[in-house]
């Protein structure tokens, strides 16, 4: 079948994705027809239908003068035969049971006019097992779509062993037809991918709060605040490549002998933490409605980007986006590494997440000393590359005074450049007053010593390379040159504080603050504990945090990768295997992410998402997903030839991707432009 030939939709099953489905066919001007076995879930759909219209509406996808003529397209039906009788077109959106999709599909078959594709909504089940209701297992398909269909412009397209290509080519025209971003999963496989990378995401998360190492809370927390709004904006594939794969490669060895290997659902302990950290929602109906609908906010506010060419939805994104909309152009800091380098140390890999949060409140810039701690006036700031100077920036901007060093002169001296530019940001973003920077700017003084900038402070942030000697013996001479009251941190990214501790005579006064990449952009930060750090240091130090307007999350146990990385490389073990085993490529999978679960991360978490769905569905997804995640320990062939080839990403020109320093360029500002965006979110 041609897909500029289909003319009439129809959709079985009303209920939450079946009328979000039927919703957005309409309002690209098919006739739906629309069919429940239970009469009010059918009337009760269509006037769900008005709100979610309204939703699409609000992000610019159609006109609020349009809704009528939207719903007048989508017609009740009383029976799946006349449901079906003439449709083109029909997308099964029934209950997951497998024996009821079954019949459903048998219906179908015997009603649908013969050239008629079949389309399945499940998240569960094979082509294959519905196909096999059929006498037409060619042109049954899985149409998987993400919650809420009508703003998550995701289709997973999964071919079964005997879908025809005609099959999958006409329905990923169709779905290009109505504003979908189709994508073909080439392999039949349970979760097929969005739900794989989700499901390996939730066992790493799982793990982590039955382990101790961080409450449900604060693990949602990174997620949302860290890396989860990175990937509404770019897939893992994109990121790394930015970071290069050779350090990858080091950081994901060692976490991926780390990492949960479970193959089981959730234990006792697991289902209790999860219960617990989501009492509130669980309690009634109207704290689900008020999650949901904080979920549906932020992506109205991403749709709308999509609508007006903004930087999510970018495919080939280009500089000149930037100025949409009367927006000043974004000016980017140099990626530049701290001097303080020694031997064969890499940069960090903080780069891979990144997010926002106001600073200065509702004065946006008035009253910025009231936000500081009582008991820290000065701050020390020992390296001034890429996360120094920014950390500086954020302290001077809630008006502490800040010294700041960095062994590398040339390096030292572009700090004033550098951080008007990220306060230029922050005024963007609504989070300080522009008429402040000179003010600020003046808060901030260059040391041309480490024992210069310590002396006198009360709290000194160590943001040198990751290499660990140089942190040692940075540490060893902050211990004998600030201050004794003085808190000692670390932005490390690698090493545990335990490590660094012992390098000081004050290991009660250490802890990492690890910061995610730009810092002054990102409120999170992951406040990890070492054997001997003091609950008054981790107490000082959060309260700190908080009135400064970031989210500290405290990981109460010393554990590689901490929460952020953990999980990161947790999804990306998966996403490396699906692509080794031929599932989907690197940038179809990136499109994946970045269109569907990407976008509901910066909202709502991996625990209280749960919330949202039902018990049923997620034990099923735990017991047939679970146990075929990928669990190697070693870095995966596809990864480690890429690195023998020195296809290492940007820095190279080629990864999974081929880059030109345009293009590369490129990503880096649809990454700051949505960055900087989602700066004037609350956290």
């Amino acid at each position: 079948m041609n897909a500029d030939r289909i003319k009439r939709i129809t959709v079985i099953g009303a209920g939450l994705m079946g009328q979000g489905i039927a919703l957005e066919f309409a309002a690209a001007g098919f006739p739906v027809r629309i069919f429940d076995s239970d009469p009010q879930t059918l009337a009760s759909a269509l006037e769900r239908a008005r709100n979610s219209a309204a939703l699409m509406a609000d992000a610019g996808k159609i006109k609020q003068a349009d809704i009528p003529e939207v719903l007048r397209h989508i017609q009740p039906a009383a029976s799946i035969e006349a449901a079906a009788r003439d449709a083109d077109v029909v997308v099964e959106a029934v209950f997951e049971d497998l024996g009821i999709k079954r019949q459903v599909f048998a219906a179908l078959d015997r009603a649908a006019p013969a050239p008629a594709l079949l389309l399945s909504n499940s998240s569960a089940f094979m082509p294959s097992q519905l196909a096999a209701s059929t006498k037409r297992p060619g042109q049954v398909a899985v149409a998987h779509y993400f919650d809420p269909p009508y703003l998550l412009p995701l289709v997973e397209l999964v071919r079964g062993p005997e879908t025809s290509p005609e099959t999958i080519e006409t329905a990923r025209r169709l779905y290009q037809r109505i504003g979908k971003r189709p994508v073909v999963i080439e392999k039949e496989m349970p979760g097929f991918v969005g739900n794989r990378l989700q499901a390996a995401l939730g066992r790493e998360a799982r793990a982590l709060a039955e382990g101790g190492v961080a409450t449900p809370e604060d693990i949602d927390a990174v997620v949302k605040c860290g890396f989860g709004r990175r990937l509404a904006v770019a897939g893992p594939f994109e990121v790394w490549e930015l970071i290069g794969w050779d350090l990858v490669s080091v950081i994901g060895g060692a976490l991926w002998k780390d990492i949960s290997r479970s193959t089981g659902v959730a234990s006792s302990r697991q289902a209790s933490l999860v219960r617990t950290s989501a009492a509130d929602a669980q309690t009634s109906q109207s704290s689900k409605e008020a999650l949901r609908a904080r979920m549906e906010r932020t992506l109205v506010e991403l749709a709308r980007w999509d609508a007006h060419g903004g930087p999510v939805c970018s495919q080939a994104p280009s500089p000149l986006r930037q100025a949409q909309d009367g927006a000043r152009p974004l000016r980017l800091a140099p990626s530049t590494s701290s001097g303080w380098r020694q031997g064969n140390a890499s940069p960090s890999g903080r780069g891979v997440a990144a997010i926002p949060s106001p600073l200065a409140g509702e004065g946006q810039g008035e009253g910025s000393k009231s936000r500081k701690h009582p008991g820290i006036n000065r701050v020390a700031v020992i390296g001034a590359g890429l996360m120094g100077h920014g950390i500086a920036l954020e302290f001077a901007a809630v008006g502490y005074d800040v010294t700041y060093t960095d062994r590398a002169t040339g390096l030292l001296e572009t700090v004033p450049v550098r951080a008007r530019q990220g306060l230029e940001l922050l005024a963007e973003a609504g989070r300080i007053a522009s008429s402040d920077i000179e003010d600020i700017l003046l808060r901030m003084r260059p040391c041309g010593t480490l024992a210069e900038a310590a002396h006198g402070a009360d709290l000194a942030v160590e943001a040198v390379s990751e290499n660990l000697e140089l942190k040692r013996s940075v540490f060893t001479e902050l211990d004998s040159v600030a201050p004794k009251p003085a808190i000692l941190l670390s932005n490390t990214s690698t090493f545990l504080p335990s490590a660094l501790a012992s390098a000081t005579t004050r290991p009660g006064s250490v802890a990492v603050a690890h910061y995610f990449n730009p810092p002054h952009l990102l409120p999170i930060v992951e406040l990890v504990r070492g054997p001997q750090t003091s609950d008054d240091t981790i107490a000082t130090v959060r309260e700190m945090y908080r009135r400064m307007g970031k989210r500290p999350a405290v990981v109460q146990t010393e554990a590689l990768g901490f929460i952020g990385n953990r999980l990161q490389f947790a999804m990306f073990r998966e996403a490396l295997s699906l692509v080794q085993n031929g599932v989907i490529s690197a940038p179809a999978l990136d499109e994946v992410v970045r269109n569907s679960f990407g976008r509901r991360l910066p909202a709502v978490g991996l625990f209280a998402r749960r919330t949202l769905l039902s018990q049923h569905l997620a034990a099923r997804s735990g017991n047939e997903v679970m146990p075929t995640l990928d669990n190697f320990t070693e870095v995966p062939a596809v990864l480690a030839e890429k690195v023998r080839k020195g296809e290492l990403g940007v820095r190279t020109g080629k990864g999974f991707y081929d880059w030109t320093p345009e293009s590369a360029e490129a990503l880096r500002l649809r990454i700051g432009r949505a960055l900087v965006e989602m700066a004037k979110w609350d956290v």
